[in-house]
């Protein structure tokens, strides 16, 4: 029998939509848009970009799974890792993506099992690429076609902490842009 997509799960996911507005280390500001849906199959998506501009580049960081039932029954669902990506190395983007996939996973584990979390990726740099995934508690190896393949139960995964990222909740942006519109002069 196939792997199938889980058709519970999959009812579910064009529900959650939620929008994060992150600063980094370096004065980026980025904006990420994190969403399931179940177009062709049931599948998490979290896409971001920073402003850029005039005076900075714009980058960009996604990461993409799909989720998997082995049987039938659906009874426990396998999540595939399709792609994590950031076009900005070494600013914790991708440890930020992984640890909200981790929240909603622990989040939906109350509405279905989830048997395992996995993914493969042929890195340009394999020892950091090792380094990086080890510290969330996936076991790593390498596969067919020199792919990395990671692995781990969702029990032994565990966020990262991560250092000079600040998430900004949009309802204060949205606060001090209402009290900058009114105190500013009316060109009336």
């Amino acid at each position: 029998m196939g792997i199938e997509p889980p058709r519970l799960l999959g009812k579910l996911f064009p529900l959650y939509r939620r929008q994060y507005i992150l600063h980094d280390a370096d004065g980026d500001i980025w904006f990420f848009k994190e969403k399931t849906d179940n177009a062709t199959y049931a599948r998490y998506s979290l896409a971001g970009k920073t402003l850029g501009g005039i005076f900075s580049r714009t980058y960009s960081a996604q990461l993409f799974c799909k989720f998997l039932c082995r049987d039938a029954a659906q009874q426990e669902v396998t999540v595939f890792i399709e792609d994590i990506v950031s076009s900005k190395r070494g600013r914790h983007i991708g440890s930020w993506m992984v640890n909200r996939l981790l929240g909603l996973l622990r989040q939906a584990e109350g509405v279905v099992a989830i048997d395992r979390v996995y993914g493969d990726f042929r890195p340009d740099r394999a020892d950091i690429a090792e380094k990086f995934f080890e510290r969330f508690g996936f076991a790593v190896n390498v596969g067919r076609n020199s792919k990395q393949v990671v692995a781990a139960l969702l029990a032994d995964l565990q966020t990262v902490v991560v250092p000079d990222l600040v998430e900004i909740a949009l309802e204060d942006v949205v606060k001090e842009w209402f009290q900058l519109v009114r105190k500013a002069p009316s060109g009336r």
